[in-house]
């Protein structure tokens, strides 16, 4: 199966956009549509980790920092998650009352992968919940035509069986990315520092707990200088090797290779035009 990527910038990318089901989406049947289908998902993502000797590494109350919830469920038979989002909090109220509402201000913040106001995949860990196609595509026209919905309290309960949930204000997230690197020699990025603040409010007593990072704090230098009290520039590359100066963590190869490559990429395409693009330009 070969597999096609055009980068393409965008001019807006709203919630309506993102409402939008793509004609080939796979149903809600075929997507993790059993066990197997979930252990193959944990096998890929856990086997490169068995390489390292890492303490965190043991038995554990597993939080996971994810930038899309729903890859939450590669552990929903066997663990229990914390839905841990930023200051755009939907999910963090949705996992403690059972109602969605997307009607509400929409925060650009440090950590852009957890700014949403609509969870991509949450419809699917509803159809898992409930198993009936019909109630999902009920809550689902609710949220479309009223920008809410509200599951049933069995239906909330059973979810809070393997989910719970926790938030992270901007301060709080410069403030844990500081506190892990004075303390314990570690340099995290804006969206782990997320986890790492809401899993220090849930742990247990002589429960280990372990945080699972998603991302290089070299993709948010700004973020992650100002969080170290440092000054920052516009130059992404030239805040790359600042941080590097000050914290000795190597810049991954793959970052430092991109600057001076041509920019292959220059088309702007607006939202409603990206269909007709790829028809016309991408796939010609």
């Amino acid at each position: 199966m070969a597999a096609l990527i055009a980068p393409l910038t965008l001019t807006s990318c709203s919630d309506d956009f993102l409402d939008v089901t793509p004609p080939d989406k796979a149903t809600l049947q075929e997507y993790y549509s059993n066990k197997e289908h979930i252990m193959e998902a944990v096998a890929s993502t856990y086997n490169p980790m068995r390489q390292y000797d890492n303490l965190f590494l043991q038995k554990m109350s597993n939080y996971a920092s994810t930038q899309n919830p729903g890859d939450a469920l590669t552990g929903i038979w066997d663990q229990s998650y914390k839905g841990i989002r930023n200051a755009n909090d939907v999910l963090t109220e949705f996992l403690t009352t059972g109602r969605y509402d997307k009607r509400r201000p929409f925060y650009k913040t440090t950590s852009p992968s957890m700014d949403i106001l609509v969870s991509s995949n949450l419809e699917r860990l509803l159809y898992h919940v409930t198993g009936s196609d019909a109630e999902v595509a009920g809550l689902m026209k609710s949220l479309n035509e009223t920008g809410s919905y509200t599951v049933r309290p069995e239906t909330l309960a059973a979810i809070q069986e393997s989910f719970g949930c926790g938030w992270s204000s901007e301060e709080e997230v410069a403030g844990e990315i500081r506190a892990r690197y004075e303390q314990d020699g570690y340099l995290c990025d804006t969206h782990t520092a997320v986890a790492f603040h809401v899993a220090g409010r849930h742990k247990r007593e002589g429960v280990p707990m372990v945080v699972l990072s998603t991302a290089s704090p070299y993709k948010f230098p700004a973020a992650v200088l100002h969080a170290l009290g440092e000054a920052s520039g516009d130059d992404e590359f030239a805040m790359m090797e600042q941080l590097h100066a000050l914290t000795g963590m190597d810049i991954p190869k793959n970052l430092r290779g991109l600057e001076g490559r041509p920019v292959l990429h220059t088309d702007v395409i607006d939202k409603d035009a990206m269909l007709d693009y790829v028809l016309s330009d991408v796939l010609k």
